[in-house]
């Protein structure tokens, strides 16, 4: 279904659902019907506005309520508990974590002890007051295939001559010395699909607990199917930057 018609459905869906809300018996099924209609009509909005992906964990689909023992699969930037702990990454006192998980270098994530053994989240791709939302926690094993992974994905610290990257040059403090990557791969920004099994619901708070614990995980840089997006999850959005 192309986009412009898609548009079209969302729109007339969303009206129409409105409508038969108004005029239905029941107050459950009337709130039901106004809450789906509103989540066609926000989506259809987003649409329009151009701040909707349907890659998004988050995007309306028909769900599959998340419990533990289930398969899921989450897409975006691995984080260390400590660097969000710290609200700035410890390589970076003037950072801001969750703010911009993207200038977080490979060598703090991943070779830095008091980051790596402290546990890594995935982030989402929804950002609430600019601060970007938790997505799950990987288990004990999942923080090592990460490590594994980021390492043969991450810029090396040298070049084939043996001497330093420029970037290694202008930023010592965040070489990654195991990497293997060229010049070219990514020094900063680590980001991977990660499926798994999920092993802890969140408690619901609003913080690092509130996040499901995963294991059995598989990695990659390919996206979430349509099929696993339906697996939904809130992603929490913390009340304080520090997540605690």
């Amino acid at each position: 279904m192309t986009k412009s018609i898609r548009i079209l459905v969302l729109f007339f869906l969303s009206h129409i659902t409105y409508i038969i809300a108004d005029d239905s018996g029941g107050e459950g099924a009337l709130k039901k019907l106004r809450r789906r209609g509103a989540e066609h009509y926000n989506f259809l909005q987003s649409i329009l506005d151009g701040t909707s992906h349907e890659d998004e964990e988050y995007a309306v689909s028909d769900d599959i309520e998340l419990r533990a023992g289930d398969r899921m699969c989450v897409s975006g930037y691995i984080m260390d508990h400590l660097c969000i702990s710290l609200t700035h990454f410890l390589d970076n006192n003037d950072s801001n974590t969750l703010a911009e998980p993207e200038n977080h270098s490979i060598h703090c994530l991943l070779e830095v002890d008091e980051c790596w053994q402290s546990g890594y989240v995935v982030l989402s791709n929804r950002k609430k007051n600019g601060q970007t939302c938790l997505g799950v926690r990987v288990d004990d094993e999942g923080v090592q295939l990460i490590r594994d992974y980021g390492f043969k994905l991450g810029s090396s610290a040298y070049l084939p001559d043996g001497s330093e990257t420029e970037f290694c040059q202008d930023n010592p403090w965040s070489c990654c010395e195991e990497c293997e990557g060229d010049e070219n791969a990514p020094n900063r920004g680590l980001m991977a699909t990660i499926r798994g099994t999920v092993k802890q619901l969140g408690d619901g708070t609003a913080s690092m607990s509130g996040t499901p614990i995963i294991g059995d995980i598989e990695i990659s840089d390919e996206g979430c199917t349509r099929m696993e997006r339906r697996r939904r999850f809130l992603p929490v959005c913390c009340e304080n930057e520090d997540c605690s």
